[in-house]
């Protein structure tokens, strides 16, 4: 009775498997949608890329099968091949992440992908993690969100600001599931790169603020840009409309129609329990933290890659 067996999602080994041992009655083909096992792709070779956790590969011994560890090696012909291997690779993995079966299947693509196709399963798994939020840490999130967006617009009563105070929790998740969508376009350059990796710290750390899923390894800012880079960027990724120009210093906000806006939200429940402004800064760099205040002139503090601050800040 495959439904017996222990799962533990803590550890997933990936192995190759003939495509000829998944027709039944083999037991691939009675086990293939347990929750154990993930199929990764179909290899040129006439096999299967399978990932399986740790307590399924003892039970498959047990029943004296042998599996061939998969050295993850793929030798296409053409570049086209190549796209096209890697495009099924990341389908498979989008939907292995998206199906629950734990953050132990998180670490298996982590470990096996690079580059572009790295960041894509970096994008699935932080807009996986604030979608799939407990509601209430979900709706502090968008609540975040709204504050943010409405702060770099600037303009309380603007077309751009009234659009993300009235955005349902829905609508939130609408748009956060097509950003995924639009962010793990793939090949991307090396710049596109590192700017994803910035882009989704900058999600992680806004869930992390308000007690959501912690990932040390979404923890990846880029020293070289400043905290407007990072506000403008943040501004971006909520759809703010606005366009990547030059935001108001974070914290430079009427607090009294700030207030009053965020009442309007879904979100708010009537009162808008948004982080403070220095609180809301050790999680993400878009502005400057009151320890760095005064170690360079106002004007230019914002426009300063926050490792040259914290440089700064270590020889005062």
């Amino acid at each position: 009775d495959f439904t017996n067996i222990p799962v533990s999602h803590k550890n997933w080994v990936c192995y190759r498997v003939p495509v000829d041992h998944f027709v039944p009655p083999a037991i691939w083909a009675q086990i293939k949608d347990c929750p154990g096992v993930h199929v990764v792709e179909k290899a040129g070779d006439g096999q299967y890329e399978i990932a399986v956790t740790e307590s399924y590969v003892r039970y498959l011994g047990s029943q004296h099968m042998v599996l061939e560890p998969n050295k993850w090696e793929i030798e296409p012909r053409s570049t086209q091949e190549a796209q096209s291997a890697q495009a099924r690779f990341l389908r498979a993995a989008g939907q292995g992440l998206l199906a629950g079966l734990g953050r132990g299947l998180d670490g298996f693509y982590r470990h096996r992908t690079l580059g572009g196709m790295r960041v894509a399963i970096e994008w699935t798994i932080v807009i996986r993690d604030i979608v799939r939020s407990p509601s209430d840490i979900r709706r502090r999130f968008l609540l975040h969100c709204v504050f943010l967006g409405i702060h770099l617009i600037g303009d309380f009563d603007s077309p751009c600001a009234l659009r993300l105070v009235k955005r349902t929790s829905d609508e939130w998740t609408e748009y956060l599931w097509g950003l995924r969508q639009r962010r793990i376009i793939w090949p991307q350059s090396g710049r596109d790169l590192r700017a994803g990796l910035h882009e989704i710290s900058l999600l992680r750390g806004l869930l992390e603020s308000v007690g959501g899923e912690k990932d040390p390894l979404q923890h990846k800012f880029d020293p070289e840009w400043t905290a407007n880079d990072s506000f403008a960027a943040l501004g971006n990724l909520l759809d703010c409309g606005i366009g990547l120009v030059k935001p108001p210093p974070f914290g430079s906000f009427d607090t009294q129609k700030m207030t009053e806006a965020l009442r309007l939200s879904e979100m708010s429940k009537g009162e808008p329990d948004v982080l403070q402004g220095q609180q809301l800064l050790q999680y993400i760099p878009i502005g400057v933290k009151e320890a760095e205040h005064g170690i360079l002139p106002a004007a230019l503090v914002h426009d300063v890659g926050y490792g040259r601050i914290a440089e700064i800040r270590c020889r005062t």
